[in-house]
């Protein structure tokens, strides 16, 4: 298929109910977001690469590091319960009056710092390839299992969240199939996806494809310890 214009957005909300200023904590003396932010920068395919935020404090530090942040996201996006492909949506639509039209969106975390620049390729080839309407990063489910999941009442009996189909066994372990869950460190997305966005489906289409990334790539800082597990990674590495 025909290149793709593609544009990679890092959504960078100002507030953060785990860890307050989560995005811009210092990691081995550089804000987290620059991890990420560096990677797509080495990643040729990719045509822009916008931060997007509604605090102008990050802004301003974004752009200290060579980041594009040619626009402030509404607060009405800012909240903590918008969903990601909104975000998504309004930094499309504003880097269309910029310099598009664009064919594809990849949103990459700044909370992802450990994603590698042959990820991002991965994930841009296999849309080439297959001409996919999305792609994303996932990560083997290790514990947990789906075919183990309970609901509890109030007085705390259980009953199964999936009915098998007859004959399918639960256990033992062995003979249950290899699953996995988008972890949300990369999503890309053709455009058409967010005009307007499936709610239903995460604006990811019917049919997704994934590249599976294992620990440490895999790795989405939600609290301290999941910080704490960057730091030593980075550390390592350097």
């Amino acid at each position: 298929m025909k290149d793709l214009r593609i544009l990679a957005v890092i959504p960078m909300r100002g507030g953060s109910a785990g860890i307050p200023d989560k995005n811009i904590q210092d990691v081995e003396g550089a804000p987290l977001f620059s991890y990420i932010l560096n990677t797509l920068l080495q990643v040729s395919e990719i045509e822009r690469v916008v931060v997007s935020t509604d605090s102008e404090k990050y802004a301003e530090l974004a752009r200290g590091l060579g980041a594009n942040v040619p626009f402030l996201r509404p607060a009405n996006l800012a909240d903590g319960k918008t969903r990601l492909h909104y975000v998504m949506q309004h930094a499309l639509h504003e880097s269309d009056a910029l310099d598009g039209p664009y064919d594809a969106v990849l949103s990459a975390l700044a909370t992802a710092p450990l994603v590698r620049a042959d990820t991002v390729r991965s994930l841009i080839e296999t849309m080439k390839q297959t001409d996919c309407e999305a792609v994303a990063t996932g990560s083997p489910i290790k514990t947990g299992h789906p075919y183990l999941a309970k609901y509890l009442s109030e007085d705390g009996c259980a009953s199964d969240v999936l009915s098998l189909p007859e004959g399918t066994p639960r256990y033992p372990r062995q003979v249950r199939p290899d699953t996995y869950f988008f972890n949300g460190c990369l999503f890309l997305r053709k455009r058409h996806l967010l005009e307007p966005p499936d709610d239903s489906t995460n604006a990811l289409g019917i049919a997704p494809r994934m590249v599976v990334t294992s620990e440490p790539e895999s790795l989405n800082i939600d609290d301290l310890e999941d910080l704490d597990r960057a730091r030593a990674f980075i550390k390592s590495a350097v």
